[in-house]
């Protein structure tokens, strides 16, 4: 259940957050994704899910190449801004990925870009997944893009000032309860506002769980958008995709 206390109901509804994230480009959504198509040979007539599809860059452009795909965020003008996208084959509904969604109804879900281990009960994080798995017709694929938690770790910048979009963004970085914490601070409008970002530091023994008893089964796990093997000490990402059993 979502509360006014989590800090991505607030955050991730503002153009703040897109602004100091404008650097995810659609021209680097388009390499991963047509990587992973042809990597899963993916055909046009897959029921594509994106979940926490953001503004729709992802599925906009899965869009573009054929598949039909629907997507969902829990941000309301996330939603209201992506489905100026809409078409007969994509369409964006305002949800909690928590929820099941469509049972039995996918051949593929997507969680692209961290968009996992927000919440502080770490059966939350699980729900995810098994959830993920309820959408999905047997046999179909859930792919997870998280960062790689070691290598973050190992290179944390503790403070990073950020100029982008006439904005000047202060980032202090902390690790907090298993959590890496950006604390944000910026002035709009000659008023300073704070935001916090906490993603859980997940390892590929904890994916590893997560699937399993979710009843999927871990086929490869790449460590980045060109989808080479993953390295604990090396790769950037940590993509784990999984078989519904």
């Amino acid at each position: 259940m979502v509360s006014k206390k989590d800090w991505f109901v607030d955050w991730f509804n503002t153009e703040l957050y897109h602004t100091l994230y404008q650097h995810r480009d659609t021209e680097e959504a388009a390499f991963f994704l047509n990587n992973l198509s042809q990597y899963l040979r993916l055909s046009n007539n897959e029921n594509v899910l994106d979940i926490c599809c953001g503004r729709g860059r992802h599925s906009v452009y899965l869009n573009l190449k054929g598949f039909y795909v629907e997507g969902f965020d829990l941000s309301p003008s996330n939603i209201q801004y992506a489905k100026k996208f809409e078409n007969p084959r994509l369409k964006f509904y305002e949800h909690d990925m928590r929820n099941e969604f469509k049972s039995n109804f996918f051949d593929l879900a997507l969680n692209l870009f961290s968009s996992f281990g927000y919440f502080d009960d770490n059966a939350d994080n699980f729900k995810v997944v098994k959830n993920a798995g309820k959408n999905l017709k047997k046999g179909g694929v859930l792919v997870i893009d998280f960062m790689n938690g070691h290598k973050v770790l190992n290179n944390l910048n503790l403070f990073e000032d950020k100029y982008t979009g006439g904005y000047h963004f202060r980032i202090e970085k902390t690790i907090e309860s298993g959590f890496i914490v950006k604390k944000i601070s910026v002035i709009e409008n000659d008023i300073e506002k704070q935001f916090v970002e906490k993603v859980k530091i997940l390892t590929k023994e904890n994916f590893e769980d997560y699937f399993l008893e979710a009843g999927f089964e871990i086929f490869k796990i790449a460590g980045n958008y060109s989808l080479n093997d993953f390295d604990k000490e090396k790769s950037d990402r940590m993509i784990v995709f999984g078989r519904k059993i």
